[in-house]
């Protein structure tokens, strides 16, 4: 990533690193190994799904490296000056990343051998995204004010797409087929037609945009530009609204689950760290979880349904639940944790930071925060809602172990009761949007409750 061009050269040493986590019994259950990748400032990770590696670039080092998630052992390093930004493209099985200063270029790395293929020379090169519907790689040039597509078939450079002033992150639209641009100079954001390569049109910011995600379920995409997160419709193109976090707090991150039952802001003050909680029908923030100091990046696992956050200048790491009830842990990380790679095949979310040559292997499974049963056994609190999102009707499922025949208590999202549902003797309900009074209510966010038990689930109900 390249939102913090500074070098770090203070790296702790593997013993060190192996020491902590061994002293420490409450990380010990979530954080499994450490890997020495040899230098500091990884800025950005991928994950190769076939051959079970993640890859990670090292900008004191000079090197992209690649982890075999089977052992956890760096197998690979390929020599590259300034890597910046990475992404995987999984139809031809090659690894891009972005490197150099003057001139820059695109390093080509295969996903079978590790090992460089080529380099694509590309003037003012930057971050990279990958689209698997053109199996087109989209690369940002500041400097010249454009996107370059390279066909990954053949690696060359077949166009350029005119963007505002210092194209940033990109973000893609899934469902309409389209890009978002963040153009930190005119501090703007630009959409982009991926099937005819036009610029649909360019929406001007109230500040430089450091932090984006398209949310499928809403079919929104979200950007954060200084103390707001403005809403873009996927399909009209058009501003929804401007989300300002309380308190002044800087956007620094979003995310949000698949399902989409919220979005995740992360924003910082100068002296402390929250997680706002947006509903994404109305737009308008839910809660705020206090985190470390400078949250600089999230990430949610369809894996286990957690929410990790890398508190940059806190060394630690918040893991929060993703119905946005609160902070079920905080895990020590090494010297400014940066980037997360979440890798769902072997339950794991790979860190890396910035000022440490470490990177951590967290344990990524909702088991962690089971609590025990009257009997000493682990009880259950699985509590399912599906679909999400939903128009009419939702099925819920309590039917796990631990759990009796509890009613159901739906809440919207301000906290207000709208129904108690009764659950079948098989712990399963079914619930048609309507109120106690019959009256079908709104679009937005609702909280499922098993009364008695603990368990809750969240899930949009959609125009």
């Amino acid at each position: 990533m390249l939102r913090r061009l500074k070098f770090c050269s203070t790296p702790y040493a593997a013993t060190a690193v192996l020491l902590l986590l061994l002293g420490s019994a409450a990380r010990a259950q979530w954080v499994e190994d450490s890997v020495d990748v040899g230098s500091a400032w990884v800025g950005s990770m991928a994950y190769n799904a076939a051959a079970g590696v993640v890859y990670g670039c090292s900008n004191s080092g000079d090197f992209v490296f690649a982890i075999s998630c089977a052992t956890n052992e760096v197998i690979s390093r390929v020599d590259a000056f300034y890597p910046k930004d990475m992404a995987y493209d999984s139809i031809d099985g090659k690894l891009y990343c972005t490197f150099g200063l003057d001139p820059e270029s695109v390093l080509v790395v295969s996903g079978t051998t590790h090992q460089r293929i080529k380099a694509i020379p590309l003037s003012w090169a930057g971050t990279t995204v990958w689209d698997p519907v053109n199996d087109y790689l989209y690369v940002t040039c500041s400097e010249a004010n454009e996107v370059a597509v390279i066909d990954c078939r053949t690696d060359s450079v077949i166009m350029s797409i005119r963007t505002g002033q210092g194209p940033a992150r990109k973000y893609l639209n899934t469902l309409h087929h389209k890009l978002y641009v963040q153009n930190w100079d005119s501090e703007s954001v630009t959409i982009v037609d991926l099937d005819t390569h036009e610029v649909i049109r360019t929406i001007p910011l109230d500040g430089v945009p450091l932090a984006g995600y398209y949310c499928p379920a809403v079919d929104k995409y979200y950007h954060g530009a200084a103390t707001v997160v403005t809403s873009i419709c996927g399909v009209g193109d058009t501003v929804v609204r401007n989300i300002s976090l309380p308190f002044g707090y800087g956007v620094e991150a979003l995310t949000a689950a698949e399902s989409g039952p919220l979005v995740y802001a992360a924003g910082y003050n100068g002296s402390r760290g929250r997680v706002f909680t947006v509903d994404p029908v109305r737009d308008s923030v839910l809660d705020t979880l206090e985190v470390g100091r400078h949250p600089d990046a999230l990430a949610w696992s369809q894996r286990s349904g957690l929410v990790y956050c890398a508190n940059i200048a806190a060394n630690n790491v918040s893991v929060l639940a993703d119905d946005g009830t609160g902070v079920l842990k905080t895990l020590q990380a090494a010297s400014d944790p940066f980037v997360f790679c979440l890798v769902p095949r072997h339950d794991r979310v790979y860190l890396g930071h910035l000022g440490s040559r470490m990177v951590y292997v967290i344990k990524d499974r909702a088991g962690g925060i089971e609590e025990r049963d009257g009997n000493g056994g682990l009880a259950s609190r699985a509590l399912r809602v599906r679909p999400s999102p939903f128009r009419s009707r939702v099925q819920v499922d309590c039917s796990g172990p631990g759990f009796d025949t509890p009613d159901v208590s739906v809440f919207s999202g301000d906290g207000r009761l709208v129904r108690r549902v009764p659950m079948t003797s098989q712990g399963l309900a079914s619930w048609d949007g309507c109120d106690s009074g019959g009256k079908e209510v709104p679009a937005g966010v609702y909280v499922f409750v098993a009364d008695g038990r603990g368990a809750r689930a969240v899930a949009v109900k959609s125009e």
